[in-house]
């Protein structure tokens, strides 16, 4: 009974950060990020980027021991006017 409280509840965190960094994603993009956060901007990126950081970690740790040959990703700042790019290199 623990394991699957534990599970759901791990579950429902991660579906909560994806909307916490979908929130800040359309906040950023349309200009009122002040409303959403109190950090400031150094601050912010800072810790975005160990969430990346983080997450790019546990995808290798978990494609290393289902042995499945991990790729790594790279996202490029979005240039002015332009769309981000994601290159992936196997």
């Amino acid at each position: 009974m623990f394991t699957k409280l534990q599970l759901l509840y791990t579950d429902t965190r991660l579906v909560d950060l994806l909307d916490v960094l979908d929130q800040l994603h359309s906040a950023a993009s349309e200009g009122y990020l002040e409303t959403l956060t109190t950090l400031e901007t150094p601050e912010l990126l800072e810790m975005l980027r160990e969430v990346v950081y983080t997450a790019q970690e546990a995808i290798n740790e978990i494609e290393a021991e289902d042995g499945v040959q991990a790729a790594a990703l790279r996202v490029l700042p979005k240039a002015a006017g332009g769309s981000s790019v994601t290159e992936l290199h196997h």
